[in-house]
């Protein structure tokens, strides 16, 4: 079972994935250094992703990232973390 993992990313032009998380149980964080692409996560909508923002993954979603095929690569940090529930919420 993993509690905690950091990746540092890069996505070449034209390029990005549709799969998401692969653990339903995880959630995670996106924080980009470079470039610029699109992140779609359901019940949130397509959203830009650019130098300095960032996007939380709630767990057991299934969202999209996409980088332009005419621009630079996207670079970004992701940390996943095993989804704890606050108590009472």
């Amino acid at each position: 079972a993993e509690t905690f993992a950091q990746y540092a990313v890069e996505v070449a032009p034209g390029g990005g994935t549709d799969g998401g998380e692969p653990d339903p149980g995880a959630e995670g964080v996106i924080f980009v250094g470079s470039g610029t692409g699109m992140i779609d996560i359901p019940g949130l909508g397509a959203t830009r992703l650019m130098a300095g923002s960032y996007a939380y993954l709630p767990p057991a979603v299934a969202w999209s990232l996409t980088v332009d095929g005419a621009g630079e690569a996207l670079r970004f940090h992701w940390i996943r973390r095993r989804w704890t529930p606050a108590p009472g919420l």
